[in-house]
């Protein structure tokens, strides 16, 4: 993998996708992506305003170990995205589980507006898929969920 080319294409947003289809692939393959990080969290997720690109690389972020100043990125992010369009909107909130309960907490997420916008016709499949992930509370799999239920005001779904 040519980290120095991959660089390149994640820096041009009429190239990203198909560089985050390779890291993925290198991923998946068990290969390192060596400090390709960085440039995913600045140029893909603090830089797109694509739905699609921005879950791609939020895929990477769940197949990866990121650096505190990383996870930053990923949490500023999320937080611009829940207040813009509605496919940046569930693309953010999907990820929200996957933060370091730190994150959370010093975000501070305001998400009042979140579940009236989930309500309106055609989302209220994702208004459900949401209420099932702060119902479940904390696990294994989802440690943050006690902290982001009082913050969605559902401690009590």
């Amino acid at each position: 993998m040519d980290e120095e080319f991959l660089r390149e294409q994640l820096a041009s947003s009429d190239r990203q996708h198909d560089a985050l289809i390779l890291v993925i692939q290198e991923l998946s393959g068990g290969q390192s992506i060596g400090g390709l990080m960085y440039d995913i969290c600045e140029n893909v997720i603090l830089g797109s305003n694509s739905a699609s690109i921005k879950s791609l690389a939020y895929d990477i972020v769940r197949m990866c170990s990121l650096e505190d100043s990383e996870w930053e990125s990923v949490t500023s992010a999320i937080t611009q995205d829940l207040s813009g369009p509605d496919d940046l909107c569930f693309v953010s909130v999907s990820m929200i589980p996957v933060l370091p309960e730190h994150c959370i907490q010093e975000q501070h997420f305001t998400c009042a507006g979140l579940f009236d916008r989930l309500v309106a016709p055609g989302r209220l499949a994702r208004r459900a898929d949401t209420g099932t992930l702060l119902a479940a509370g904390p696990s294994a799999s989802c440690p943050t969920a006690a902290v982001i239920g009082p913050v969605f005001g559902t401690e009590s779904l």
